[in-house]
């Protein structure tokens, strides 16, 4: 189920944050994964960099 929600960023989940929070079970979203920034500039084209942004579960 985590992998299918990744999609096509599964090779950047963090499995260690990911099964602590299903040992945990606080209800409290986390960080599991980095996903690159999409950025939407003036004219509408779409720029997906590199740039970091958090993915978060709950």
């Amino acid at each position: 189920m985590v992998i299918k929600a990744a999609g096509e960023h599964k090779d950047r989940l963090q499995w260690a944050a990911i099964r602590n929070a299903i040992r945990e079970r606080t209800g409290v979203p986390i960080m599991i994964a980095r996903a690159p920034r999409v950025e939407v500039s003036e004219n509408g084209a779409v720029d997906a960099s590199d740039s970091d942004t958090e993915t978060t579960a709950q």
